[in-house]
């Protein structure tokens, strides 16, 4: 008989086709008595993928995983259907295409009023979904049930009437209840009197209108030990629904040490603060970033200025602006490298005037090295650095006087051998003369000449004693003047009177140009005449053969000059400042 008159016979024709044709949110196949399909209806074509044409005739076995089927579990689901009328199916399949799905699904025995076995009905559903957001459900909870009992914070889910409904096990080492203790009383008992009113208003004001009278996140607050003590406390809270009611869970962490690092630092600081302000010397502090976020009471003092000008980079202003961009230059350096920071600068104070400063800045570290902030100092050392100053500008002097003085005995030596020469070189002809004369034999012509040349050195060694004694007396200051009305005219004249004769020698004209309207001036005229007869030597000395030297006497205003000018070769530009010099010539 064939498949469909089975069923037919078994169910007619309409509900048959409502069952097996019309349905389609769930999977609904027949088998005959030994496990083939014989029908396959819309809900099966797309839960497994295979269409009825491609299953009819075939073992139901081929919607089952190669691990069932190994396992031989549609046998077991036949012969289980078969003995107790049905079984319930929930298990993985798998679809035509290879892809796995979760199902829930019965297989039902099928008999005829005879009970004989005719075949059998399954229906099945894809429940993959449920299956998935089951296990997920599953392993969340398994993992937030390990989070929560191996968290160093509390947590404690609450209802709406505050009733403990969850405490994990770090919540008995902060409050010092054990955990059976906590579980279904109010969680009021775990806060300061005080705060217990206030609770139970907040949470029944926030169900009914939504309003927090407090922040959720991280706030501070006091709770109480089974022993009546207060904890501090840190505590966040969050919220969902079940059943449309109102879950509270709180993640609360004892802050005990840190309230006491806390409080210990602020004491710190303050000691340190009161130390800093107390102190002659000028302290500041700055960032790991390098901005200064303190100044002590002697900054403000020096500057003038209130902190607030002068913090994180407006301290750049009172810099003497000579110093500024090396100042930031080292301190820049430091801040990105950690190195100390040392400076020699000028600060302004609040009277305008600068003073010299010694900076010095170490940075604070962690336990890892990483810069925590910056710890300064300013230490006036104005006196100090004036005082090396001076001490510096006094040695300079002193080097320059001692070169000087070196420079001078250095051209006081070389004088003195010049003179030394000029004074042997009469000496010799005198004495060489002197000899021949004494011993005789000399004609009457060559004694008169002998005589005449030792009378002229005897007068030109006469001349240089004089010079040698007036130069000493200049040196000494014991040089008289014979000061009188003086014709400049005549001292002129007579001091080229003088040297005429070497001129003569060398065919160098002598100009005299003498301002007649030049009237007496007062001086010594035996000394002005010295001068003038040296600068004419020396004119003549210097000028080639055949040259000119011109002496002019004028008026210019209220003052009268003589200028001797001479065409050769001049004094060199670079010795003119050292003219006047003692014993100093140029080459």
């Amino acid at each position: 008989m064939e498949p469909e008159q089975i069923l037919q016979d078994l169910f007619g024709d309409a509900p048959y086709r409502m069952l097996i044709k019309e349905i389609g949110g769930f999977a609904i196949f027949h088998l005959d008595s030994t496990g083939h399909i014989v029908s396959w209806n819309a809900g099966a074509e797309r839960i497994f993928g295979y269409l009825e044409a491609e299953v009819t005739g075939q073992p139901f076995a081929l919607i089952f995983t190669p691990e069932d089927r190994r396992d031989g579990a549609p046998e077991q689901e036949l012969k289980g259907a078969a003995s107790a009328g049905f079984v319930n199916d929930v298990r993985w399949h798998l679809r035509q295409d290879n892809t796995r799905f979760y199902a829930n699904g019965v297989t039902t025995a099928l008999r005829d009023e005879a009970g004989v076995l005719r075949g059998f009905a399954k229906v099945a559903r894809d429940d993959t979904a449920r299956k998935l957001a089951v296990e997920a459900l599953q392993e969340s909870e398994e993992r937030y049930r390990i989070v929560a009992e191996t968290a160093s914070d509390a947590i404690i889910t609450i209802d709406e009437a505050s009733t403990i409904l969850y405490v994990n096990s770090a919540a008995e080492k902060i409050f010092g209840y054990p955990t059976r203790e906590m579980l279904g009383q109010p969680l009021t008992i775990l806060m300061p009197e005080l705060l217990r009113h206030v609770h139970r208003a907040g949470i029944s004001r926030y169900i009914e209108t939504g309003q927090r009278h407090i922040g959720w996140v991280a706030i501070e607050l006091p709770g109480l030990h089974k022993d009546g003590r207060e904890v501090p406390l840190e505590v966040s809270f969050g919220e969902f629904l079940r059943d449309g009611k109102h879950i509270f869970t709180g993640i609360i962490r004892d802050i005990t040490e840190r309230k006491l690092t806390e409080k210990a630092l602020r004491e710190s600081e303050e000691r340190w603060r009161f130390m800093a302000e107390s102190m002659p010397q000028k302290i500041f502090t700055a960032t790991a970033n390098g901005d200064v976020n303190y100044f002590n009471r002697q900054w403000m003092e020096f500057t003038g200025l209130p902190f607030e000008q002068i913090r994180d980079w407006g301290w750049t202003q009172f810099i003497h602006p000579d110093d500024v961009e090396e100042n930031v230059r080292r301190w820049q350096h430091s801040v990105d490298t950690g190195a100390p920071f040392q400076i020699e600068h000028r600060f302004r104070s609040a009277d305008g005037d600068y003073r010299w400063h010694l900076s010095r800045a170490h940075a604070m570290r962690d336990l890892e090295g990483d810069v925590l902030m910056w710890i300064g100092s300013n230490t006036d050392i104005d006196d100090v650095k004036r005082a090396e100053m001076e001490r510096t500008r006094l040695l300079e002097r002193e080097q320059a006087a001692r070169a000087e003085a070196e420079a001078a005995n250095h051209l006081k030596d070389e004088f003195l051998a010049t003179l030394s020469h000029e004074l042997r070189t009469p000496l010799t002809s005198i004495i060489g003369w002197s000899n021949m004369l004494l011993a005789g034999g000399m004609k009457e012509a060559d004694a008169a000449c002998a005589l005449e040349t030792i009378h002229r050195n005897a007068r030109a060694q006469n001349q240089l004693i004089d010079d040698l004694l007036d130069v000493s007396r200049i040196v000494t200051g014991k040089l008289r003047l014979d000061v009188q009305p003086v014709d400049l005219s005549l001292v002129i004249i007579a001091a080229v009177e003088v040297v005429r004769p070497s001129a003569e020698a060398k065919s160098i004209r002598l100009q005299m140009l003498l301002d007649p309207s030049v009237s007496l001036v007062s001086g010594d005229a035996n000394r002005l005449q010295q001068v003038v007869w040296n600068l004419i030597s020396n004119a003549i000395k210097f000028t080639p053969k055949g040259g000119r030297v011109q002496l002019r006497l004028e008026r210019i205003n209220s003052h009268v000059e003589i200028t001797i000018a001479d065409t050769g070769a001049g004094i060199n530009p670079e010795f003119l400042p050292h003219v006047f010099d003692r014993f100093r010539q140029a080459d």
